[in-house]
Protein backbone atom coordinates (compact mmCIF):
# COMPACT_ATOMS: atom_id res chain seq x y z
CA UNK A 1 0.00 0.00 0.00
CA UNK A 2 1.47 3.32 -0.90
CA UNK A 3 1.04 5.98 1.30
CA UNK A 4 0.70 9.92 0.63
CA UNK A 5 2.37 12.51 2.35
CA UNK A 6 0.41 16.01 2.65
CA UNK A 7 2.14 19.14 4.26
CA UNK A 8 0.59 21.07 6.90
CA UNK A 9 -1.00 24.14 5.34
CA UNK A 10 -1.75 27.68 7.82
CA UNK A 11 -5.46 28.92 7.10
CA UNK A 12 -3.47 31.38 4.52
CA UNK A 13 -2.12 28.71 2.33
CA UNK A 14 1.68 28.92 3.90
CA UNK A 15 3.38 25.69 4.76
CA UNK A 16 5.79 26.15 7.07
CA UNK A 17 7.31 22.75 6.32
CA UNK A 18 7.94 23.21 2.47
CA UNK A 19 9.60 26.31 3.63
CA UNK A 20 12.00 24.62 6.05
CA UNK A 21 13.15 22.10 3.00
CA UNK A 22 13.72 25.06 0.36
CA UNK A 23 15.72 26.95 3.24
CA UNK A 24 18.21 23.87 3.49
CA UNK A 25 21.36 23.33 1.87
CA UNK A 26 20.60 20.88 -1.67
CA UNK A 27 22.13 17.70 0.12
CA UNK A 28 20.41 17.98 2.74
CA UNK A 29 16.95 18.85 1.25
CA UNK A 30 17.65 15.96 -1.35
CA UNK A 31 17.84 13.62 2.16
CA UNK A 32 14.89 14.65 3.63
CA UNK A 33 12.63 14.00 0.66
CA UNK A 34 14.50 11.00 -0.18
CA UNK A 35 12.91 9.92 3.86
CA UNK A 36 9.44 11.17 2.68
CA UNK A 37 9.70 9.48 -0.37
CA UNK A 38 10.92 5.86 1.53
CA UNK A 39 8.02 6.88 3.86
CA UNK A 40 5.12 6.92 0.97
CA UNK A 41 6.60 3.89 -0.23
CA UNK A 42 7.03 1.63 2.84
CA UNK A 43 5.04 3.96 5.73
CA UNK A 44 5.74 2.25 9.02
CA UNK A 45 7.49 -0.12 7.87
CA UNK A 46 10.90 1.31 7.86
CA UNK A 47 13.53 0.73 10.11
CA UNK A 48 14.14 2.52 12.98
CA UNK A 49 16.54 4.56 11.67
CA UNK A 50 14.38 6.19 9.52
CA UNK A 51 11.33 6.62 11.55
CA UNK A 52 10.48 6.51 15.75
CA UNK A 53 6.98 6.34 17.19
CA UNK A 54 7.47 9.98 19.46
CA UNK A 55 4.08 9.35 21.32
CA UNK A 56 0.63 8.60 20.60
CA UNK A 57 0.17 8.83 17.26
CA UNK A 58 3.08 11.20 16.56
CA UNK A 59 5.92 10.14 14.53
CA UNK A 60 9.13 11.24 13.62
CA UNK A 61 11.10 11.14 10.49
CA UNK A 62 14.42 10.61 11.35
CA UNK A 63 17.21 11.97 8.32
CA UNK A 64 20.58 13.36 8.95
CA UNK A 65 22.91 14.99 7.05
CA UNK A 66 26.46 15.90 8.21
CA UNK A 67 26.35 16.04 11.81
CA UNK A 68 22.81 17.17 11.69
CA UNK A 69 19.37 15.76 12.39
CA UNK A 70 16.68 17.65 10.56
Amino acid sequence: MRWEVCFYQTARGDSPIEDFLNALPAKAKAKCVAYLEQLEEHGFQLPRAFIAKVRGPIWELRPEWAGTEY
